[in-house]
């Protein structure tokens, strides 16, 4: 297969083991997006988080919480 058919094949093609490839990209890829709002709530850049209105959620005061920032042992400056 060419570099031209394989770009064609992953972009246009509708097997099933696409669309499961596919599903995979678009979980990490969606994974990498909330990871990178977390990051700035924890940094400061956000002010709060957002998060569907259901009862008992509190984004923030889970990923405030002193074991969200103890986990890795981040230095911090200050």
């Amino acid at each position: 297969m060419t570099p031209e058919q394989l770009s064609d094949e992953l972009r246009h093609g509708t097997g099933d083991d696409l669309w499961r490839r596919r599903g995979v990209v678009g979980l990490a890829v969606g994974s990498a997006a909330v990871m990178g709002l977390i990051s700035l709530y924890q940094t400061g850049i956000l002010r709060r988080l957002p998060e569907p209105p259901v009862p008992g959620l509190d984004a923030g005061k889970v990923n405030g919480s002193a074991e969200a920032y103890a986990r890795l042992t981040t230095p911090c400056s200050g």
